[in-house]
């Protein structure tokens, strides 16, 4: 029950697990794969990256096309009044924001 300045203590081994001494040519195969690996891991990353890139940039302008739209619709879909060589003058934005949703 008593410490008398001895105790058991657990031997750990801090060497690893022990294998086969490999060969050269085993550790440049193993090291040659591993580079393979990290390469393809960045081409991943990259290829990853672009397309998420080229996605948020069309659904960003689909939003923006429709928002347009939407504004555009607002501003002249209700003039019935308003006669068509007002609406379509070369210097009216009704001509230039009709083309845009035309392209």
């Amino acid at each position: 029950m008593f410490f008398t300045g001895e105790s058991q203590k657990k031997k750990i081994g801090l060497g690893g697990r022990s294998r086969v001494e490999e060969t050269r040519e085993q550790v440049l195969e193993r090291t040659r794969i591993e580079r393979e690996q990290r390469k393809r891991n960045r081409l991943e990353n990259a290829s990853a990256l672009t397309i998420q890139a080229v996605w948020r940039g069309w659904r960003a302008r689909k939003q923006l096309e429709l928002e347009l739209r939407s504004c555009w619709d607002q501003q002249y879909a209700p003039q019935g009044t308003v006669s068509a060589e007002s609406l379509l003058a070369p210097r009216s934005t009704c001509l230039t924001m009709l083309l845009f949703f035309l392209r």
